[in-house]
């Protein structure tokens, strides 16, 4: 398998710029922005930490996402086109950025291992649960993969089930393959392409 330098730069190893946190922040800054044809929202905290990042349903959808009301009740959000434009192309183009995830304890043992996967490298949530320590726990591992606040920076969609399926994905599966594919070069896709 060959890797395949991107148009639009995914994080490698960025796990010395995670802070891990028991709590949400006080203020959410936010506002839409895509990665390619993709349509997210980012949302940073009043230090300028990446928090959030979700997949919007489409480039229309203008609301908030409803997880991150339900799932930060008492955090205050502020819509803030200004400073998610400039983060975010800065982020998206493999420049260093913090980031700040909120989980639990178990949630952040996940985190800080797929933190360190390197583009164009996949593992399963059974690699994963091998390294936490924890080697019968790969259905938690893909839960954790699940409850991962910041996919793409923290890139979740490089962790595959055991059996060679793709396993699970916030942005769904046919997003899951696209980022695989724009990151790795697979001898099959090098042929349809030619």
């Amino acid at each position: 398998m060959t890797r395949r330098q991107s148009p639009v730069q995914l994080p490698d190893n960025r796990d010395h710029l995670i802070r891990y946190a028991a709590k949400a922040p006080q203020h959410l800054y936010w506002d839409f922005c895509s990665f390619g044809d993709v349509p997210l929202a980012v949302g940073i905290d009043d230090d300028g930490t990446v928090c959030r990042v979700h997949f919007m349903p489409s480039a229309k959808s203008k609301k908030l996402p409803e997880a991150w009301l339900k799932e930060w009740p008492d955090t205050v959000f502020i819509h803030y086109p200004k400073a998610i434009v400039a983060l975010t192309q800065h982020i998206f183009t493999g420049k260093p950025c913090a980031i700040r995830m909120v989980g639990t304890p178990f949630q952040q043992s996940v985190w800080k291992q797929i933190a360190k996967i390197p583009s164009g490298d996949i593992v399963t949530y059974a690699d994963i649960a091998r390294r936490i320590k924890k080697p019968l726990a790969s259905r938690a591992v893909g839960t954790a993969c699940g409850a991962n606040p910041v996919p793409l920076l923290v890139p979740c969609h490089r962790v595959l089930a055991s059996n060679g399926g793709l396993g699970g994905f916030g942005g769904g599966l046919p997003l899951k393959k696209k980022l695989l594919a724009m990151e790795l070069l697979e001898p099959s896709a090098s042929k349809k392409a030619a």
